[in-house]
């Protein structure tokens, strides 16, 4: 403080190494709002100083990342951050982390699961991006299951099984994954009694798709 103060008083730019070694005492000190407010303005000033850019993005992040989990905060608020997060640093990583959250408050499951892979990719650290990611999947598979899109229900379902630590609704997808089964050996039955094989042996290999344990349908390929 005393290093600033003395170029403050001299009318000269503080040097960028006390700022950042003054916004890395305040963050350390839990002083979020008080680091983002001194660096905002000096980024806006110094946009070729992509530390401070990543700096202040890390921090906006950080803020919003904190309040993910609680629910009365206002998708406006997030949404702010992420902008002035992308304003001073286009590649911030954990913009997809409130892309997810958003996404997913307004049903669209599928961009969620998009922005949590690009999420995981740059931060695998992240311990709570599986379990985001897990439910996203589950609710992606039952809308798309409600639009009549067997296929693409089957695909998110059995992501989700292949992460999902989730003992409690692994019952509920397997039985709705097996619902879908029988379907698509009864649309191949269908197709082949309509000597239509090539729908045939798609739903066939769907059915194998599903569940490759499961023999009959490759039976109903070979006959």
């Amino acid at each position: 403080n005393q290093g600033v103060s003395w170029f403050v008083e001299r009318g000269i730019v503080a040097d960028a190494r006390l700022r950042h070694a003054r916004a890395r005492a305040l963050a350390g000190q839990g002083r979020l709002d008080d680091v983002i407010v001194g660096l905002t303005p000096y980024c806006e000033q110094h946009p070729g100083d992509r530390d401070a850019a990543r700096l202040l993005s890390s921090l906006l992040m950080g803020k919003a990342t904190a309040r993910l989990s609680d629910q009365k905060v206002k998708p406006e608020e997030l949404q702010d951050l992420i902008d002035r997060a992308l304003k001073v640093n286009p590649q911030e990583p954990r913009v997809d982390l409130i892309r997810a959250r958003l996404s997913r408050d307004r049903g669209k499951y599928e961009d969620a699961v998009a922005a949590l892979d690009r999420a995981r990719e740059h931060l695998p650290e992240f311990e709570d991006g599986k379990r985001m990611l897990c439910d996203n999947l589950r609710d992606l598979g039952y809308q798309r299951m409600l639009a009549k899109n067997d296929d693409g229900a089957a695909a998110a379902w059995q992501r989700y099984l292949s992460l999902t630590d989730d003992d409690a609704s692994l019952e509920a997808v397997r039985l709705q994954l097996g619902a879908i089964w029988r379907r698509a050996e009864q649309k191949g039955v269908d197709a082949v009694q309509a000597k239509d094989l090539v729908e045939a042996e798609r739903q066939f290999r769907r059915c194998l798709t599903i569940d490759p344990r499961q023999h009959w349908a490759s039976w109903h390929l070979v006959k």
